[in-house]
C-alpha cells in the first residue's frame, strides 16, 4: 500500500487548505510541494547564466524525487508540477494521486471573486477543459467539491480512499 496522498486541484489555494486539514485528520505530515520547490530554488543562490530553465526543471524534480521518498505524508502538487511526466511517475510511486475536482462553473465563479486579471481569468477558462482532463486521466481518485463542506470532501476522500485498497 502507498503511503502518501497527492492532492490536486485546478484551485491551487483550495488544495493546499483541504491537504491541511486531511493531514490533520489521518495524524499525517504536510508538505506544499510549489513551496519547498520554491524554497530550495531560491536557497540555490548561483544560478548559471545559459541555460536557466533546464537547471530550474532539474532542481524541481530533484525536489520531487526527495519528496516521494517521504512517508505518511500528503503533498499539495500544484498541476504544473504533475504535468510534468517524470514528476507524476515520480509521485505516483509512493503516493495515490486525488483530483478534487471543480465544474467549469464552480471554477470559473470562483476566479472572478478573487478579483483576478480579466485576461488571466479567461486564459484560464480556455484551458479548463484540457488542464481538468489531463488531472482527471492521471489522478487515482476523483472528488466532485462542487458546493461541499470540507469536512464533506475530506470523509469523501477517506471513503474513496478505503474504496480504492479494496
Amino acid at each position: 500500500m502507498k503511503s502518501n496522498i497527492v492532492l490536486v486541484s485546478l484551485v491551487d489555494d483550495y488544495a493546499k487548505r483541504i491537504s491541511k486539514k486531511l493531514a490533520d485528520r489521518l495524524d499525517m505530515f504536510f508538505v506544499d510541494a510549489k513551496g519547498l520547490i520554491n524554497y530550495d530554488i531560491t536557497s540555490n543562490i548561483k544560478l548559471p547564466k545559459k541555460d536557466q530553465e533546464n537547471y530550474l526543471l532539474k532542481l524541481e524534480r530533484r525536489t520531487i524525487k526527495s519528496i516521494s521518498c517521504y512517508e505518511n505524508t500528503i503533498i499539495d502538487a500544484k498541476f504544473d508540477i504533475l504535468n510534468r511526466p517524470e514528476n507524476l511517475k515520480m509521485l505516483k510511486q509512493s503516493g495515490i494521486v486525488v483530483y478534487l475536482r471543480f465544474s467549469y462553473k464552480t471554477y470559473s465563479n470562483y476566479l472572478k471573486r478573487e478579483n483576478i486579471n480579466k485576461n488571466l481569468v479567461t486564459l484560464n477558462s480556455i484551458t479548463f477543459e484540457d488542464r481538468d482532463s489531463q488531472i482527471k486521466n492521471n489522478a487515482d481518485i476523483v472528488v466532485d467539491v462542487n458546493k461541499v463542506s470540507s469536512l464533506a470532501i475530506i470523509e469523501d476522500i477517506m471513503k474513496s480512499i478505503s474504496k480504492y485498497y479494496g
